[in-house]
């Protein structure tokens, strides 16, 4: 028996705000990249390339990699000893 569908829930294109998207993530991969390294985040964003892992992927990529880890005041040494904590 095959599984059920996921429904998919879809929005109407916005250039503009597809463009501020790509930005965040972007920068939120860059950012993720030199804290854990390529090879980590490359086998991370393998094993969330499904239908219904990548919204979530690409949520933390954008809101806490580039919106948490990339905020200024803190040295990434100190940011992680905080996120540990």
């Amino acid at each position: 028996m095959a599984p059920p569908e996921i429904p998919t829930v879809s929005t109407p294109s916005n250039p503009e705000r597809d463009a501020a998207y790509q930005t965040l993530y972007d920068a939120g991969i860059q950012q993720r990249r030199k804290v854990l390294g390529d090879a980590y985040v490359d086998n991370q964003l393998s094993k969330g390339a499904n239908e219904f892992m990548r919204p979530a992927q690409e949520y933390v990529t954008k809101n806490a990699w580039e919106g948490l880890w990339s905020r200024p005041g803190l040295e990434l040494k100190h940011r992680s000893l905080v996120v540990i904590t």
